[in-house]
């Protein structure tokens, strides 16, 4: 068990230092011969954990958090293509990735592209995100490419975190941080700490809801905004699902804030209608 081979390793540990004549007086060489240690908290020798174990609930893990088989846009060359993750190298912290070929089963002089990638490459997006762009929104102000990955760092306090503009889109963001800070709606939609989400409970298989796609996407949007882990989060998720249900907001233009508010209310709403 995991807790006789502890015991065997401080036991081991110990003989150790006895062999090498080292006085274990002080505290702190107790609890180095124990495999413990006390470290600063800004000292050097930390950085972040970067987890592959599965989360409690799948819509929260971090796009970077690699997994075999997770899909996401891989730019080759100049071309940005969907693929899907073949092997995930967590030392080398790099992501062997394929495309996924549209043409590729019907052609079979097509073949598919597979290259180990850095994972915090730029070459890396999102799923559907800069392999559905068109080539008319190449002059748009709001390309994906720079704008639909998170920027991690600390908020100057809890929900105090921004939102990346994907165009002229303050009209998505300016209504997301009014809902972000209406707290029953909130609590509802992110939960609270240690505890998964209420609305988990209500999901609606109705042909009038998304099947609860745009209700995970927006708790696990809130959820990012109220961790203090990120310093702005960017919404490209979300508002690709509203533009697969509402075309008039598919593109990187402004639009009316009362209009996408009146339409995301009614989708979670939706989401979560048991009636």
């Amino acid at each position: 068990s995991g807790s006789k081979l502890n015991y065997w390793l401080q036991q081991e540990l110990l003989r150790l230092f006895q062999r090498a004549g080292v006085e274990m007086g002080s505290e702190e060489d107790q609890l180095l011969a124990q495999g413990r240690e006390w470290i600063e908290r800004d000292s050097t020798r930390l950085a972040q954990y970067r987890s592959n174990t599965q989360p409690s609930y799948q819509d929260i893990r971090d796009f970077r958090d690699f997994r075999i088989y997770d899909k996401l846009d891989v730019r080759f060359g100049r071309e940005w293509k969907q693929a899907e993750v073949m092997e995930v190298d967590w030392e080398e912290m790099t992501v062997l990735v394929q495309s996924r070929d549209v043409n590729s089963v019907a052609s079979p002089t097509t073949k598919a592209q597979r290259q180990w990638i850095l994972m915090e490459s730029d070459r890396l997006a999102e799923y559907e995100t800069k392999s559905l762009e068109s080539p008319e929104h190449e002059g748009d102000p709001g390309p994906l490419l720079a704008r639909s990955v998170s920027r991690g760092g600390v908020c100057p306090q809890p929900g105090a975190c921004g939102l990346q503009n994907l165009g002229n889109t303050c009209f998505i963001n300016s209504t997301l941080q009014c809902l972000s800070n209406s707290m029953e709606l909130r609590t509802f939609f992110a939960g609270t700490s240690g505890e998964a989400p209420l609305y988990l409970e209500q999901i609606s298989t109705s042909p009038l809801s998304t099947q609860g796609r745009i209700a995970r996407e927006f708790s696990k949007l809130l959820r990012d905004m109220w961790s203090n882990e990120k310093k702005s989060v960017a919404p490209a998720t979300l508002k690709k699902l509203i533009g697969q249900k509402r075309p008039e907001f598919a593109g990187y233009q402004q639009h009316d804030a009362q209009e996408l508010l009146c339409y995301l209310l009614d989708a979670l709403h939706e989401d979560v209608n048991r009636a």
